[in-house]
């Protein structure tokens, strides 16, 4: 029997990013649908049924005026500007208002500070932020904010976040997951690990790399972690420094990659034949690093659900959150073991 709902088929399509009728054929229990498919629209079908989302459209409106900008580093990988993106226009629709999007060239606060000007002369209503923590554009980003302008941070706290709402991970506990997983991969070998960020700008990268230095000196203070290697979350210089790196550091272990860049990691593995040998750990799911994770080039993921930030950031706009704070997304470890079917 179809399940009595309070919200459309089309809600469920948008959050779970299928069509009203394979909605409806899931709903109705009906057959020629993938497994991952039909477990997908459940998901957002029981996220729908027990959060504010399935409350009516009155109920869930966002009351400011204007056009949700949200400003996202470019270049940063699939996580962002596939799987992030697209949630993000997913939530816009179902709250019914106009998402619009701005990308900088990441690591950059110049480009960054333009992308919010830019946006504040196309009249934002709101700002959703994936910023670098420079202060030229975390005091604006402040000032902003104090005009009454709903601004939220995503996956990267700023310096003025206690003046903004944030939505993402506790980076701190997932470097701390990373450092866990590291030590009980090498088993507390003798030897070098290595960490690859893609800039001390963004606050989640060194939150990551603290709470990974915690760890592994907790659990094996036998392993040396080595200076931090910045590639810019760019593949091509990740894949530089690893190869160097290597080259001169010929009993490195692991590498922990805080940002993105995954392919530039794995591609200098496979060119120097290493990579069944070195544990590598990453971030986020992606179509890139689930083939990974099946080769082995990869060991393990650290993963935050692109969904549930996009619904934690529309939850805070629309007030059903507290205006000001963190919503904090659920930290998943997936390995080969336990990686979701497509």
């Amino acid at each position: 029997m179809k399940p009595k709902q309070k919200f459309r088929l089309s809600d469920i399509a948008d959050l779970a990013g299928v069509s009203t009728a394979t909605v409806d054929r899931v709903l109705n229990r009906r057959p020629n649908v993938r497994a991952l498919t039909a477990e997908r629209v459940w998901e957002a079908y029981q996220k729908l049924k027990d959060t504010k989302l399935g409350q009516t459209l009155e109920e869930r409106r966002i009351k400011f005026k204007g056009v949700i900008h949200c400003i996202l580093p470019s270049g940063a990988g699939p996580s962002i500007d596939e799987n992030l993106k697209l949630a993000l226009q997913a939530f816009g629709g179902h709250y019914e208002r106009p998402v619009s999007f701005h990308f900088y060239r990441r690591i950059d606060p110049v480009a960054f500070s333009h992308a919010i000007e830019q946006a504040l002369n196309e009249g934002a209503g709101a700002l959703v932020v994936l910023g670098i923590d420079h202060p030229s554009t975390t005091q604006r980003l402040s000032a902003i904010r104090a005009t009454g302008m709903p601004v939220v941070s995503l996956l990267s706290n700023l310096s003025v976040s206690p003046q903004l709402s944030h939505v993402g991970m506790d980076n701190r506990a997932a470097g701390k997951t990373a450092g866990a997983l590291m030590g009980r991969f090498l088993r507390a070998d003798e030897g070098e690990v290595a960490i690859l960020c893609g800039s001390s700008m963004y606050q989640s990268h060194e939150d990551r790399e603290m709470g990974f230095r915690a760890a592994l000196r907790e659990r094996c203070p036998s392993i040396r972690v080595l200076d931090v290697l910045a590639g810019k979350d760019g593949p091509e210089d990740n894949h530089y420094n690893v190869v160097d790196l290597i080259r001169c550091q010929p009993n490195l272990k692991g590498i922990y990659n805080v940002g993105s860049g995954n392919r530039g990691v794995v591609s200098a593995l496979v060119e120097l034949g290493l990579e069944r040998d070195i544990v590598v750990i990453a971030h986020n799911l992606t179509s890139s690093s689930r083939d990974y994770l099946i080769s082995h080039a990869v060991d393990a993921i650290i993963h935050q659900n692109m969904n549930d930030v996009a619904r934690g950031a529309f939850e805070l706009l629309a007030g059903s959150a507290p205006a000001t704070g963190s919503k904090i997304i659920r930290t998943e470890v997936i390995l080969q073991e336990n990686l979701p079917i497509e």
